[in-house]
């Protein structure tokens, strides 16, 4: 009976893991989406900034970046305990620290384009996660991968 139970919960912390990973995935690249079209529509700059576990969206504004969370769509975000991003510019990996400044890593333009990227969403104990791959024309591309090896 013990065995069960700890098969049982064991199967739906990796669910659990496994949800929540594909639901900040999800989420990130809608708001990014979102982002990206407003950044066409008000023919300006807006970026996201990146932690090691965290993001927040900003915009430029009276000649620097400033937060957007007046906005509550795009108050700052932490991933959930174990998360944590890896992000690559240019074939790069980014350093990411635990508080980032406002300067952003990924900016959408007034014209359409967006910082070519590519971000990992890694879960606790290389469980399945998602990598994001943000494209120069503003496409996004969201894919999982399956045995934690990203």
């Amino acid at each position: 009976m013990g065995v069960l139970i700890g098969v049982a919960t064991l199967s739906i912390d990796l669910a659990d893991d496994n949800q929540r990973s594909e639901n900040e995935a999800n989420r990130l690249a809608e708001l990014l989406r979102l982002q990206c079209e407003e950044s066409i529509m008000l023919g300006r700059e807006l970026g996201v900034s990146f932690e090691i576990a965290a993001y927040r969206f900003v915009q430029w504004a009276d000649e620097q970046w400033q937060d957007r969370f007046a906005q509550r769509i795009y108050v700052p975000r932490s991933l959930p305990d174990g998360f944590s991003f890896e992000l690559v510019l240019n074939g790069r990996a980014v350093v990411l620290s635990e508080d980032a400044s406002n300067e952003p890593q990924v900016i959408c333009f007034g014209s359409g384009e967006m910082t070519p990227f590519e971000l990992l969403l890694i879960p606790p104990d290389s469980k399945p996660g998602f990598r994001m791959i943000g494209r120069f024309d503003g496409e996004l591309e969201l894919e999982g991968w399956a045995d934690g090896s990203h």
